[in-house]
């Protein structure tokens, strides 16, 4: 079953974890090193640092909705 709207990822489920995060720092205006830098810490945080490049789609939903919480 597909996840609400409101809780799946801004980029949808064709990019990874990390170019999502990526994207919301963007938006943000932070710098790459910045960027990078909060990525990892909080890919890491969320348990998600290993599965890091997989597309949002591969995720189980549990991955996708601590994603959507980083």
């Amino acid at each position: 079953q597909p996840l609400p709207d409101w809780l799946r990822v801004e980029q949808g489920d064709r990019t990874s974890a990390e170019q999502n995060l990526d994207f919301i720092g963007r938006v943000w205006r932070l710098s790459q090193n910045e960027r990078q830098r909060r990525t990892q810490e909080l890919l890491k945080h969320f348990g998600l640092w290993e599965r890091r490049r997989e597309r949002v789609a591969q995720l189980s939903r549990g991955m996708q909705q601590r994603l959507a919480l980083a």
